[in-house]
């Protein structure tokens, strides 16, 4: 069973969220991507992730490196099930450091850089009733929840 992170919801079935805090060290960083990678590659099923960087303030090349090293060991897996991500942020530093990321490897599954959670429940709740994973009532429901 994958570890617990404390940036980390893992309780929806299908929608997983993440709060980034406003700066982490290398060594956080690293262990908060491999909880991410083991709790990804253990789930068998469709999902979506939704990502808060709006406290977000900033991430060395080296972060934006392991990163991308994590999303490419990721690929597989990610486009098999990964239906999106939805990541929310309307600082322009944020944007462009998320657009070098996936510029060192580009994800293997629809994203969008929202400007609040609630676009980004909307955007990701929509990709999963487009992969049939979902209804549109379920969709609802949990979005008015």
């Amino acid at each position: 069973m994958p570890k617990h992170h404390p940036w980390l919801d893992l309780k929806d079935t299908h929608v997983f969220r993440c709060v980034y805090p406003e700066c982490a060290t290398d060594e956080e960083l690293a262990e908060f991507l491999e909880v991410v990678y083991e709790h990804t590659i253990s789930t068998r099923h469709s999902y979506g992730w939704i990502i808060d960087a709006t406290h977000l303030l900033k991430g060395t090349a080296k972060q934006r490196r392991m990163y991308g090293d994590n999303e490419k060991r990721l690929t597989d897996h990610n486009a098999r099930f990964a239906v999106g991500t939805a990541l929310v942020s309307k600082s322009g530093l944020v944007r462009g450091l998320i657009t070098a990321v996936f510029w060192l490897q580009r994800p293997s599954y629809p994203y969008a850089i929202l400007g609040s959670m609630d676009e980004a429940e909307r955007w990701i709740h929509q990709r999963l009733i487009e992969a049939g994973v979902i209804s549109m009532s379920k969709a609802v429901g949990d979005f008015e929840s």
